[in-house]
C-alpha cells in the first residue's frame, strides 16, 4: 500500500462518525508515526523543545506541539469538527472553496490533514500561520512530500495574536493554541485579534470554551460547580471587541463567596464545544484536566475575587479576602 493511500485511510478513520470505533486509535497512531518519520521529530534537541514567549502567552515548542496528535479524542473532535464546518460552508457557497485561517499549525497542521486528504483544493483553501520557524520548516516539508501544497493559499511565520489579515474573505478561523483552563498559551488573544478583523458570520473553531470553578470537600466527593468563570464564544468575543480599544482586552472581575475547610479543593474545569456535535469534556484529553487553585492554609468563609488576563502569562488571577 502506498504512503498516500495509507494517509487517506488514516484520515477517513479519524473523521468517521461516533465517539469511538475500533479503527480510531490505530489511525491516529499510524498517522502520528508517519508524520514523525517524515519530519524527523525526535525531541532530542533544545531547538525542538524550546517554547517561544510572546506578550500573549507561550507558544509551545515543536516537539510538544507534535505530541498533541497522540491525544485521540482531541485530534478526532477538532479534525472532524473542521471537516464538518468546511462542508457547511461549501453548501452555502458552492461557487468557491471554503477559506480556512489556521492559526498555530505546529509541525503537522494535524487538524487540517483529513480535509486535505479527502477534499480537493477547489473545496477548501488554507491560510496558515505559525510562529515557530522549526515547526514551519517541518510542515513545509510534509506538505511537499504529501503533495498538499495546492491547498495552501498563504503560509506565514508570524505571531497570530498580532497578525493583520491580508483580506477578510475568511470563512472559518481554526486555532487550537490552548491549555487547560486557558492558562499559559495565547488562544484567547489569537482569537480576539482575528475576530476583531472579521465579521460575525465567520465560523470560529472551537465554537465555545467554558471554564468553570468547582469545589470538592470530604463530604462532597463528586464536587459541585460554583460558577462559570468564562464562556469564550463568538458572542463573548464580539461584545469584548466592542467594549475594548486598541486590542487591550479587559475581562470582568467576578466575586464569589466560598466556605473553605482544611480538605477543600478548588479547581477549574474546561469544556470545549469544537463544532456543533463535537465536544471535549471531563477527562477526554489534557485540555480538560482540572487545574487547582492554591488554597493552602485558607479556612473559613472567604470572598474570592477572580478575573482573567491574556497578557504575558494568560490565566485566571484570584485573591481571597476575609
Amino acid at each position: 500500500m502506498s504512503k498516500l493511500t495509507l494517509f487517506k485511510e488514516y484520515c477517513e478513520a479519524i473523521i468517521r462518525d461516533g465517539d469511538f470505533h475500533e479503527g480510531l486509535a490505530p489511525a491516529i497512531t499510524g498517522l502520528a508515526d508517519m508524520l514523525y518519520k517524515l519530519a524527523e521529530v525526535n525531541g532530542n534537541t533544545e531547538l525542538e523543545r524550546k517554547h517561544i514567549s510572546t506578550e500573549s502567552g507561550s507558544a509551545i515548542g515543536t516537539f510538544w506541539a507534535a505530541q498533541c496528535i497522540k491525544e485521540i479524542f482531541r485530534t478526532q473532535r477538532f479534525a472532524r469538527g473542521l471537516f464538518k464546518a468546511i462542508q457547511h460552508v461549501r453548501q452555502k457557497h458552492t461557487g468557491r472553496p471554503a477559506h480556512v485561517l489556521y492559526a498555530g499549525t505546529g509541525p503537522f497542521a494535524t487538524l487540517a490533514l483529513p480535509a486535505m486528504a479527502l477534499l480537493t483544493p477547489k473545496d477548501v483553501q488554507f491560510t496558515m500561520l505559525e510562529i515557530n520557524p522549526k515547526s514551519y520548516k517541518m510542515l513545509q516539508y510534509i506538505l511537499n512530500t504529501l503533495g498538499l501544497n495546492s491547498f495552501v493559499r498563504h503560509f506565514t511565520i508570524t505571531d497570530a495574536a498580532t497578525y493583520k489579515l491580508r483580506n477578510d474573505d475568511v470563512d472559518i478561523v481554526l486555532s487550537e493554541t490552548m491549555n487547560r483552563a486557558l492558562i499559559k498559551e495565547p488562544q484567547v488573544s489569537i482569537m480576539l485579534n482575528l475576530a476583531s478583523q472579521l465579521s460575525q458570520k465567520t465560523i470560529f473553531i472551537p465554537e465555545e470554551i467554558k471554564v468553570s470553578l468547582y469545589q470538592h470537600d470530604t463530604n462532597d466527593k463528586m464536587g459541585h460547580k460554583l460558577d462559570d468563570l468564562m464562556v469564550f464564544d463568538k458572542k463573548f468575543m464580539f461584545e469584548l471587541i466592542e467594549k475594548c480599544k486598541n486590542s487591550e482586552w479587559l475581562f470582568e472581575e467576578k466575586k464569589l463567596t466560598v466556605d473553605l475547610l482544611p480538605s477543600t479543593v478548588l479547581h477549574y474545569e474546561t469544556e470545549i464545544k469544537v463544532y456543533q456535535s463535537d465536544f471535549l469534556k471531563s477527562s477526554d484529553c489534557s485540555l480538560n484536566f482540572p487545574e487547582k487553585l492554591k488554597t493552602k492554609d485558607l479556612i473559613g468563609r472567604k470572598v474570592l475575587k477572580i478575573h482573567y488576563t491574556s497578557i504575558d502569562i494568560p490565566g485566571f488571577r484570584c485573591q481571597f479576602l476575609d
